[in-house]
């Protein structure tokens, strides 16, 4: 895994150097394809919070396809669930994620999660 200064993704950048401070702190900056460049509060105050708010009784499944790592990093491949009721109605919303960690105090700490496109059944 590389971590860069500075990502420049469909128009949506970093606000500022990634440093191991910025990385590993609580409210990490989280990059979506063509959209801003959130801090996590932000993404789930205006990003997911409308969507999150139209359902009820979540459940969420998450499997590990496929994993790499060094000393301080890792790479980790995984297919996701989440279930639950859309206006009382159920749906299931599924897809692959690929989740960035690096570590710090000998503890795994999520830099980064980047999510395919959601499929809905």
């Amino acid at each position: 895994m590389q971590c860069r200064p500075s990502v420049n993704h469909g128009g949506a950048a970093t606000p500022k150097a990634l440093t191991i401070n910025t990385l590993s702190k609580s409210d990490q900056a989280i990059i979506q394809p063509g959209g801003n460049a959130w801090y996590k509060k932000t993404y789930m105050d205006i990003g997911v919070a409308h969507l999150m708010a139209m359902f009820t009784d979540l459940s969420f499944d998450i499997s590990l396809l496929r994993i790499s790592t060094t000393e301080q990093s890792a790479v980790a491949i995984v297919s996701y669930r989440l279930g639950g009721l859309h206006m009382g109605k159920p749906a299931t919303t599924f897809g692959l994620g690929a989740i960035n960690l690096i570590k710090k105090n000998d503890q795994w700490l999520i830099q980064h999660i980047h999510n395919s496109d959601m499929q809905v059944y």
